[in-house]
């Protein structure tokens, strides 16, 4: 594979600070604010955030949650924002970035969550408000932190629960294109937690996957089986890569219960979205009270079929997805 597609962990933070400094866009900004800013504000967060107990943790009855599914490019950020502005519930924020213990309990008291009105823009995942969508990604990450068993995947995944205040009332919903590799693990663990499985036309999500990489000048998150493909070709690898993805998203699910498995696409959700989230609530609810009343979806949703790319490079996008499919 060419040196330019399997670089490092620092070459990919230097790709993503340039990146972002050159883009122009308030929500690559914010990204690289908060980066910066983390380590100094997780100091004053472990001195604000009290320590949850083993009691609390006993007695705390898992609420109804959800995890977004999907590789990157798939349009599940925008489905993202649309939920957690439609839906009442809690969901990782730029501000829990910041603030991981205490962020929830400022956000409630002050009614900020899912209050970002019609603005859907995101750079790459990343979103231009405080109190908008995040990935989460540190937050996350700390939960498989040193390959935990699955007893403690629980805890820590029951710690954050309470941390990011999800309840009976306020579902959890959250998304993470870099934890595919986990799900199984996740589900053993956290039975109760369903997963919502987004996908988009492949076309689509590789011509946007490229466009990315000519941007950005990195792959992210690859399967390591890919990385060992030999091809100096970036658009043969962007194919290999979304595959490799979806392929690994697959594997992990089939030891999921199908209960557990809701499948959306990017483009049924765009046509439909007050449908299927109505469909969503009453689903993540069947076993409880009744569903929370969704809030009126302010912005109007449509699928891009613009090409972003050049026509011989979707062209051989199409061509090498019957390859390799």
């Amino acid at each position: 594979m060419g040196k330019e597609m399997n670089q490092g962990g620092l070459y990919i933070m230097y790709k993503r600070i340039t990146s972002a400094l050159f883009s122009g866009n308030k929500a690559a900004y914010l990204g690289m604010l908060v980066k910066v800013l983390r380590p100094f504000t997780m100091m004053l967060d472990s001195i604000k955030t009290n320590k949850i107990t083993e009691e609390q943790r006993n007695n705390f009855k898992i609420p109804p949650c959800i995890m977004l599914v999907s590789p990157s490019r798939s349009g599940s950020t925008i489905i993202y924002q649309v939920l957690t502005r439609t839906i009442p519930c809690v969901y990782i924020s730029n501000y829990h970035n910041l603030y991981p213990g205490s962020a929830s309990a400022k956000m409630t008291k002050r009614d900020l969550f899912g209050k970002d009105g019609d603005n859907l823009n995101n750079f790459y995942g990343y979103t231009s408000s405080l109190y908008d969508v995040s990935e989460g990604n540190e937050i996350l990450e700390k939960i498989f932190e040193h390959n935990p068993k699955v007893g403690e995947i629980r805890k820590r995944f029951i710690d954050f629960l309470i941390h990011i205040g999800a309840s009976s009332e306020r579902p959890l919903i959250f998304k993470n294109v870099q934890s595919y590799h986990h799900l199984s693990r996740l589900h053993e663990a956290v039975p109760e937690l369903m997963f919502l499985r987004i996908s988009r036309s492949t076309e689509k999500v590789a011509q946007s996957m490229l466009r990315a990489y000519h941007e950005l000048g990195y792959f992210y998150s690859t399967p390591d089986e890919v990385k060992a493909h030999d091809t100096e070709d970036p658009i043969e690898f962007t194919v290999l890569h979304l595959l490799g993805i979806e392929k690994n998203i697959e594997k992990q699910l089939e030891s999921v219960s199908a209960d557990n498995v809701i499948r959306w696409t990017y483009e049924e959700f765009c046509s439909a979205p007050e449908k299927m989230m109505q469909d969503l609530l009453n689903r993540l609810f069947e076993q409880n009270a009744i569903a929370p009343r969704m809030n009126p979806l302010n912005v109007h949703l449509s699928v891009s079929n613009r090409i972003k790319i050049s026509p011989e490079e979707a062209e051989k996008i199409k061509n090498y997805i019957l390859k390799h499919s």
